[in-house]
């Protein structure tokens, strides 16, 4: 029973897991880069956060907080993310958060009903974009596997992907524990051992149990 309680507790709690923790980076001084369009900029912030967070004085939610705040409909926000992108076609701060902008992009194109109630065009562009939001945050994870924004990104695109499955997301889920230990990045995996993700149910999320009691934050 404790055991069942614990794995409710992953999957419902998000007030046990780093979201509840206070984010103190400056929103404005992100936003400023932006209207700036000063893609430098951005690849100096992102790039001085992971290090502090590297370095253990910041949490892994901060980088989460710059990414989530770029995750937006804004044209000028995509116009200067793209641009960011396009000038260092290597950066992985740059890939994770167009992943993550294109996969919203992609999620209101296809909508939230069925497949088969589904236009066929909006589900082959839904699928497109989901193949190119994967490959930019696998690409950021091989490089960096410690950067948690990109496997937030790859385990979460997994949901439709189906790339990896249980093992490989577990994979994932260690390696990342080993390098920069968290629980949200568990309490997601977590989400894709349910069934209706082709997950193994519990079986699945004890193994991510195990792995966050071997690796507390």
């Amino acid at each position: 029973m404790k055991r069942l309680l614990f794995i409710l507790l992953i999957l419902a709690s998000p007030c046990l897991a780093q979201e509840s923790e206070p984010v103190f980076l400056e929103r404005d001084a992100l936003m400023d880069l932006v209207h700036e369009g000063d893609v430098e900029g951005l690849e100096a912030l992102f790039a001085q956060t992971h290090r502090r967070v590297s370095s253990g004085e910041l949490r892994p939610n901060h980088l989460r907080a710059l990414n989530t705040w770029l995750i937006v409909s804004d044209p000028e926000v995509l116009a200067v993310t793209y641009d960011w992108l396009d000038a260092m076609p290597e950066s992985i701060y740059a890939k994770v958060v167009v992943s993550f902008q294109i996969r919203q992009l992609s999620s209101g194109i296809r909508g939230e009903r069925t497949a088969i109630n589904t236009h066929p065009e909006a589900l082959t562009r839904f699928n497109y974009l989901r193949e190119e939001a994967f490959r930019l945050a696998s690409e950021a994870f091989t490089a960096a596997p410690g950067y948690v924004p990109a496997s937030d990104a790859v385990i979460m695109l997994n949901g439709t992907m189906q790339v990896f499955w249980s093992e490989g997301i577990d994979a994932i889920v260690a390696n990342t524990m080993a390098l920069e230990p968290n629980f949200v990045t568990v309490r997601r995996a977590a989400y894709m051992h349910l069934p209706q993700w082709g997950g193994e149910g519990t079986s699945g999320v004890e193994r991510l149990c195990n792995l966050c009691s071997a690796n507390p934050s």
